[in-house]
């Protein structure tokens, strides 16, 4: 009676031990699955720097952490919301982005072409991602990477501005210039140790930089004390823009507000003009400065989003930036944005299937639908599809 018990006890252990390896192995067959589904809308290597022609239309997929060091500021709310979701970020290979690259990695400091590009276009056709994918290629690729992720939060901010210790007509921004010092540290770390100061910087009545010092110190002098936060951006790009060993990249995106106009209020709550922000007028001293590097490059990106008292129409060159300075840039490489075509498309719903962000089914009258609706706009396609 016991032996029969016993034999039958053994049997369902062994019933229950085959059941749960079968659901092991139908688990990992499933979890393969999933894994061969990437290749047909993720490019075969995820190595930005290996990026080329034959992935155009196709996905580079970076892991969360690593973009996040690379972009610590993040990207559009939209978009960091779906890296979250999917621990993941997936910027779609696109020809613009890729002429730039090319364009990057070709040139050599013998080669005195134009490395200045100006990006445009319809508001969201994805100005920000090609301008992202820029940045990824060239930090990757050991540039000295100097970028303004947002103008307009600059210009149109409602954070307090102070005096400039210096020139009392200037206005300095200690919370912008403090988070813009701690993201480029965390870009440019392994530069800020060999790169050295030229001349010798002081701060105030006591606080001195001596020649020869790791830029490493100016960023620091500028989160340690705020005060010099703003002063230690000025002497940081005047540094930078005498670096002739390494590749330079200047990176901005909504580019046209550096010659716009602002909506800062002084502690008097007086309109400040743009002239008087410190910030901006550093910055644009640094376009000038680098116009005649040629181990620099400039790529700005334009945008009408997000932008205040605009009366333009349109989103060319001559519509948002001033004569005088699209004279002083050229020779520039002006290049177009547009919406997707019908490959990226596929694309890109196939992928947002993938990781989950589009849950509904995609059968032809719901992307009929998706096309429709967002006329093939990246920033709309994104938006529509997470609630699909």
């Amino acid at each position: 009676m016991n032996v029969a018990r016993h034999s039958r006890g053994r049997n369902a252990t062994v019933s229950q031990i085959l059941n749960l390896s079968r659901c092991f192995n139908k688990a990992f067959l499933s979890k393969q699955a999933r894994k061969e589904e990437i290749p047909s809308v993720v490019t075969s290597s995820n190595d930005v720097l290996s990026v080329s022609e034959r992935d155009l239309g196709k996905l580079y997929v970076t892991p969360r952490r690593e973009f996040e060091k690379i972009f610590p500021h993040g990207l559009q709310t939209s978009f960091m919301k779906e890296v979250q979701s999917s621990s993941q970020a997936g910027i779609l290979v696109r020809k613009p982005a890729l002429d730039i690259i090319n364009h990057l990695r070709n040139h050599s400091q013998s080669n005195t072409s134009p490395m200045r590009f100006i990006i445009n276009g319809p508001d969201g056709c994805g100005k920000t991602l090609t301008l992202a994918h820029i940045i990824h290629y060239c930090c990757k690729a050991n540039w000295l990477v100097v970028q303004i992720p947002s103008v307009f939060e600059w210009v149109y901010s409602r954070n307090k501005v102070r005096h400039n210790m210096h020139d009392h007509q200037t206005f300095d921004q200690p919370q912008e210039a403090l988070e813009w010092l701690r993201n480029f540290k965390t870009l440019n770390a392994s530069h800020l140790t060999h790169l050295k100061t030229t001349s010798k910087h002081t701060w105030g009545k006591v606080d001195v930089t001596k020649s020869g010092q790791p830029l490493g110190v100016v960023v620091d002098q500028g989160l340690q004390k705020p005060m010099n936060a703003t002063d230690a951006i000025s002497v940081l790009l005047r540094e930078i823009a005498k670096v002739k060993d390494r590749k330079i990249l200047f990176a901005v995106d909504e580019f046209n507000g550096l010659f716009g106009t602002t909506s800062v209020q002084d502690p008097d709550k007086q309109l400040v003009h743009l002239k008087s922000l410190n910030l901006i007028s550093h910055f644009q001293r640094l376009l000038t400065d680098l116009l005649s590097a040629n181990t620099s490059a400039t790529v700005a990106s334009l945008s009408r989003t997000g932008m205040l008292h605009t009366r333009s129409r349109g989103f060319g060159l001559r519509d948002l930036l001033p004569h005088t300075w699209l004279q002083q840039l050229k020779p520039y490489v002006n290049i177009r944005v547009e919406e997707y075509s019908d490959d990226e498309m596929t694309s890109i719903l196939e992928y947002y299937a993938h990781i989950k962000w589009l849950v509904a089914s995609r059968d032809q009258k719901t992307v009929t639908e998706i096309r429709f609706l967002t006329q093939r706009k990246p920033f709309a396609v994104q938006k529509i599809c997470s609630t699909c």
